[in-house]
């Protein structure tokens, strides 16, 4: 089995446990963080960034008595930077040369599993450099006649169409801009023509 496909076997198990709040004996947790927290040293694709991060997220929500930090939080978050692109989309591997939406919400999410786990505040320009990255894939944001805003995929997954794409950078951005101070500063039209996409969907 993979690195990949173990980090989200540990990542599903828990949000399925998140759900039925099962009862875990003491060395299953500590199991399971000592899975994830290896998983993000050994990370080089943005996937396993994210099941391990977010793994990591949800065993402290779940196992409050454990306790789990990144020690070298700001290197794995220029880690997960570096596969960036100058228009706010993200690639899935430094192999890959094709930058996504979709993957977009999956490193914003990401990001923000990391500075919550942090055991101190970042460079305030790491954040900056984020922030800027967002703007610029807002400018990408499509919009129909109505007023309408949606966010598509380009080319690289053509299996995540504009509701899939769309929430997966709704959940990116609200989780980056809980989890520091000074928050996202994005157009109100938009806000907006983002949340009537999601009303609209199924009304014919």
């Amino acid at each position: 089995q993979s690195s990949s496909s173990t980090l989200k076997d540990a990542f599903y198990a828990l949000n399925v446990n998140g759900i039925l709040k099962c009862k875990i004996g003491e060395a299953g947790p500590k199991d399971i963080v000592s899975q994830l927290q290896a998983g993000v040293k050994d990370a080089k694709l943005l996937l396993d960034f994210y099941y391990s991060v977010r793994g990591l997220v949800l065993a402290k929500e779940q196992f409050p008595g454990t306790h789990i930090s990144l020690g070298d939080a700001e290197a794995i978050f220029r880690s997960i930077k570096s596969l960036s692109q100058s228009d706010g989309r993200w690639r899935y591997s430094s192999n890959n040369p094709e930058s996504s939406t979709f993957a977009a919400g999956l490193a914003y999410e990401t990001l923000a599993g990391v500075i919550s786990l942090a055991p101190s505040e970042f460079d305030p320009s790491l954040i900056q450099s984020v922030k800027t990255g967002i703007l610029k894939l807002s400018d990408s944001i499509q919009k129909y006649d109505d007023g309408t805003f949606y966010f598509d995929e380009k080319s690289v997954d053509a299996s995540q169409g504009p509701i899939s794409t769309t929430a997966s950078v709704i959940r990116g951005l609200t989780s980056f801009a809980a989890s520091e101070s000074t928050g996202l500063n994005l157009p109100g039209d938009k806000i907006v023509g983002l949340a009537k996409f999601f009303l609209g969907v199924g009304i014919p």
